[in-house]
Formats: C-alpha cells, sequence, structure tokens
C-alpha cells in the first residue's frame, strides 16, 4: 500500500495517534489519505464519543461544489406501446 501511495504522490495526513487505551501504546489507525493536500485542512483530533477509544477527527475540506446540471436521460428500450 506505502508503494501504491507514493507512485501516486498521495498522503497520509493523520500524523497523531488516534486510539488509545488505558496505558496501552497509542496507535494511529484511521488515516486520511488525498493526493490533494490543498482540499483538506485543520485535522483536529477531538475527544471520542462515549465509551469508545478511537479519537473523533474533524476535517475542514477546501472543495468546491460542481456547477454542472443533470441531463434528463431517457431509456428507450423500457418504453411499451400505449395501443
Amino acid at each position: 500500500m506505502i508503494n501504491m501511495l507514493q507512485r501516486k504522490f498521495s498522503s497520509q495526513l493523520v500524523v497523531n495517534p488516534t486510539r488509545a487505551r488505558g496505558l496501552d501504546e497509542p496507535h494511529t489507525l484511521d488515516l486520511v489519505i488525498t493526493d490533494d493536500s490543498a482540499a483538506l485542512d485543520n485535522i483536529e483530533l477531538l475527544n471520542p464519543l462515549g465509551n469508545s477509544d478511537h479519537a473523533v477527527l474533524k476535517i475542514k475540506c477546501n472543495v468546491q461544489a460542481s456547477t454542472d446540471t443533470a441531463e434528463d436521460k431517457f431509456i428507450f428500450n423500457k418504453v411499451t406501446s400505449l395501443s
């Protein structure tokens, strides 16, 4: 997987451990992988929810919505005759 990420010039953006339980060694189990690090900003690790031992990741995404409009598509082979 690491070789594929390097070939695609992708980056893993989570650098802090995201799972910790008791005295166990913390681990980085949650990954954010992208080939456009400018599209993601300000990754925050928040406290776990409830009894979970996984941190919550809060990620700000800098993306723009598409302005393309959907076109109607007709499936002519499904039309039945009205006569």
